[in-house]
This record gives structure tokens, C-alpha cells and sequence, in this order.
């Protein structure tokens, strides 16, 4: 089974153990289609589910970076 997605690259900033910070490449992997309306996701809506889906996990100071369409494979 083929599963078309898009791998959004954000750059952000992550506060590390010892108090320093550490900015790097992120990538947020989502579906090319709304599953609602079946229709192609947006560059803006890519951009603002990238953003709270890296929020949720902790960075700030979040900066897109480029979206690249790829296909992922899926064997049973």
C-alpha cells in the first residue's frame, strides 16, 4: 500500500537538559489530503499543523523551512 505524504521541515529551538538551547531541523510528516474533504492540504495549513504539532512537543521559536511530497510504503 503507497500512502502519499508531505515531510515539512521546520527550524527550531529546544531547551536541553543542562539549561542550554539547541536549535535544529525538524520534520513533521502529515498526509497530503484532508481526511474531512478530501482535498490537497494547503502550504498555510501545512505551516499551522507543523507548528502546533512541534509546540506540543516542546520547541519554540519555530521557523518553516520547505515541504517536499514523498510516498511511503507500507508491507503487510
Amino acid at each position: 500500500m503507497k500512502i502519499e505524504i508531505y515531510n515539512v521541515h521546520f527550524w527550531a529551538t529546544q531547551r536541553q537538559g543542562n539549561g542550554k538551547e539547541r536549535r535544529t531541523l525538524q520534520t513533521v510528516h502529515m498526509p497530503r489530503f484532508d481526511a474531512v474533504t478530501r482535498k490537497h492540504i494547503t502550504e498555510e495549513q501545512r505551516i499551522e499543523k507543523g507548528t502546533q504539532a512541534l509546540t506540543a512537543e516542546g520547541f519554540y521559536d519555530i521557523e518553516y523551512g520547505s515541504t517536499v511530497a514523498d510516498e511511503l510504503i507500507v508491507t503487510h
